[in-house]
């Protein structure tokens, strides 16, 4: 027989949940901290949080599903070209994707309206749960946007349509609330071979439709199985100083080993986003990626913007110009990235780029002269060098708030040392240095990971006693 929960049970569970939360303080604090500088501030051209909605007509695919995977049917067109009852965003076929599996749907459907028909008292952790599935499908479909996403956690992510997964724990709970009991009252062997033969046929469905509702193909030889064997890495690691490399498709070019840009991150910091930030103008990669060089372009401005980032060399798909300011070092084929490439025949090429300081320098009247980096891990930078006179060192990196920098180990201080204060449209972490051998190092301290670690450990405290409370036995009054 159910019974409703007390208040004290209530009020321990919502403790419990909130302490659970400050357990994973740890990682859900630099998190916070992320996103208030993140490019996910506000909706804008790098972020859409109603991109991957499931458009309400498409929620047809429940119980249709074979109208959209036809081999005549796009799903991916469908879903963006007819608009009605749909936020004005873009979507595609795997996060629109909802389906249960027509016997699991029949089953659920089939439950309730058996138990409101006989007018059974409802169970309200199952109202409960129809409540939430209800929500999930709502979501999903982009309506409570304009108000969900100014509460936190809503507006940090795209995809809404990934809480369907609420809808689907819902239709699941109630199928095999249905199941077990007609299988009750059916607990013969004719009964439960209709039950395995129910479950043969559902998982057959789930695999049927799952083959139209995917991108990835699995390959029998990765290239990461190849990162070893990379050409382009092995240039770059006989460069005299660090290497960064422009390339093609974000972040794939770190594959080899070497720093790359443009960053993909997907939550990642506003800086890589703003003016300062990224390439003057971003259509300068196509010519790197083999397509025909975008008319109106000036080469100048992207050379100069590279120099300013610490950007070393070049990759492309095609040969470049011998007028620019680049030196080509190696062009072949690459174990590694022709295959992530899907460039099985066509060589790469590999370019340096010519006055380039790299990714460290010490900037004087006479100019920029580079500077080599003694120690660079994750979260230690260390620079040894001697000034020929008093001007600024230059590390081409994202200033992030929760880097200290130290001279000979005497920590700078923006406002006293002279040190300058980061920028948000830069990536460099400029300081002031005066004539003379010195060691100049950036350690990395995060505030906000030190705060989580804190509040988890409270929080684990908090729980022993929660948990410790709850197993004493309540005190009668003797008689």
């Amino acid at each position: 027989m159910y019974r409703p929960p007390t208040v004290r049970s209530v009020v321990s569970l919502l403790l419990a949940v909130g302490l659970g939360y400050g357990l994973a303080a740890p990682q859900l604090a630099p998190s916070l901290a992320l996103k208030s500088q993140s490019q996910r501030t506000d909706v804008n051209e790098e972020f859409d949080p109603g991109y991957g909605h499931i458009p309400p007509w498409y929620l047809v695919q429940i119980v249709t599903p074979w109208l959209w995977y036809r081999g005549d049917t796009d799903p991916d067109q469908a879903l963006n070209r007819f608009r009605l009852g749909s936020i004005p965003s873009g979507t595609n076929k795997v996060e629109a994707h909802l389906y249960f599996g027509m016997l699991p749907l029949l089953l659920a459907v089939w439950g309730g309206w058996r138990r409101w028909r006989r007018g059974e008292s409802a169970d309200r952790r199952f109202t409960l749960l129809l409540l939430i599935g209800l929500f999930g499908a709502v979501y999903a479909t982009g309506w409570l946007l304009p108000v969900f996403r100014h509460l936190p956690g809503f507006g940090y992510f795209r995809g809404p349509a990934r809480y369907g997964v609420l809808t689907t724990l819902c239709v699941a709970l109630y199928a095999g609330r249905s199941l077990s009991a007609w299988s009750d009252r059916n607990a013969s062997r004719a009964g439960s071979l209709l039950v395995m033969t129910m479950l043969v046929i559902t998982i057959g469905d789930l695999w049927l439709v799952s083959q139209h509702a995917f991108y990835a193909v699995i390959v029998g030889d990765a290239p990461i199985n190849h990162r070893h064997e990379s050409a382009v890495g092995a240039v770059l690691a006989r460069y005299p100083g660090d290497a960064r490399v422009l390339a093609p498709g974000p972040n794939l070019a770190t594959l080899s080993g070497h720093a790359a840009t443009p960053p993909y991150l997907g939550f990642g910091p506003g800086h890589y986003y703003q003016a300062g930030g990224r390439l003057p103008d971003p259509e300068f990669l196509r010519w790197l990626s083999g397509d025909e060089a975008p008319r109106g372009i000036d080469p100048e401005p992207q050379f100069e913007w590279m120099r300013s980032a610490g950007v070393t060399h070049l990759l492309s798909m095609k040969r470049l110009p011998t007028s620019w300011p680049i030196e080509e070092v190696w062009s072949g084929l690459d174990p590694l990235l022709n295959r992530a490439w899907a460039r099985q025949f066509d060589p790469l090429h590999l370019y340096q780029v010519r006055e380039s300081p790299g990714r460290c320098w010490f900037e004087g009247p006479a100019g920029r002269v580079p500077v080599e980096i003694a120690e660079y891990s994750g979260n230690r930078v260390v620079v040894t060098f001697d000034a020929p006179e008093s001007g600024t060192l230059v590390l081409a990196d994202l200033p992030w708030p929760g880097w200290r920098c130290t001279i000979d180990g005497v920590e700078m201080i923006a406002d006293d040392s002279g040190a300058e204060p980061a920028v948000a449209a830069s990536l460099q972490r400029r300081v002031k240095v005066s004539a003379g051998k010195q060691s100049v190092a950036w350690e990395y301290r995060p505030a906000a990971f030190v705060w989580g670690l804190a509040i988890a450990g409270a929080s684990l405290v908090g729980l022993a006693l929660l948990l410790k409370t709850g197993l004493e036995p309540s005190r009668t009054n003797e008689v």
